[in-house]
């Protein structure tokens, strides 16, 4: 919580059912527990999806899937963009997310409100053209995103793509995993490095 310096777990309730709440816990006392949505049956069953901004009052989720969008914490409300799943809101205060396609690939990124839809081609990973992708995540840094390639492929592999500057296209996609099994549910958190000035 930036206003309280307080540090929370957020969580979906329950055994994976999208109509278990969304919850906050301290991170310090589990037992104190906060409901922070339960105005709509949420995520996928067994994925939740539910991701927070910065300042923690907007999140991407689906509503549930497949209506997926962004909520905002202070009004209450939430806006549909559009149908697909795997939805992602960046982790600074722009608002800013994307929703995967049901192609598996491409994502689809907006502005807050729906707005400057730009599509975002995820399948020319080198080596693996034309494939589908699953499990796109924003790393904690805004320009880069890791997925699945192919999808359901017993020896897919990580990548993490780098957007390009307007978020129209991806400019590089590095591998991360390289071995003989199956790799998904990859999350990345980049350090920053320290500025040359």
């Amino acid at each position: 919580d930036p206003e309280s310096g307080q540090d929370w777990v957020y969580l979906r309730r329950g055994a994976g059912a999208t109509d278990d709440r969304i919850v906050r816990r301290r991170l310090d006392n589990p037992k104190v527990e906060e409901r922070v949505w339960s105005r709509t049956k949420n995520g996928h069953q067994g994925v939740p999806w539910f991701q927070l901004s910065a300042d923690g009052k907007r999140f991407s989720n689906a509503f549930p899937w497949s209506h997926c969008g962004l909520g905002n914490l202070e009004s209450g409300q939430w806006k549909k963009y559009t149908s697909g799943c795997w939805p992602s809101i960046a982790p600074d205060n722009s608002y800013r997310m994307f929703i995967f396609s049901g192609n598996h690939k491409e994502i689809g990124i907006y502005d807050e409100g729906g707005k400057n839809l730009r599509t975002v081609n995820l399948a020319n990973i080198p080596g693996q053209q034309g494939s589908k992708v699953y499990f796109p995540r924003l790393s904690n840094d805004v320009r880069f995103l890791t997925v699945s390639s192919p999808e359901n492929h017993p020896k897919a592999e990580l990548f993490l793509g780098e957007f390009a500057a307007d978020l129209k296209s991806i400019d590089r996609w590095t591998r991360v995993t390289h071995n003989d099994q199956a790799d998904i549910f990859g999350d990345t958190w980049l350090t920053p490095q320290p500025s040359p000035h």
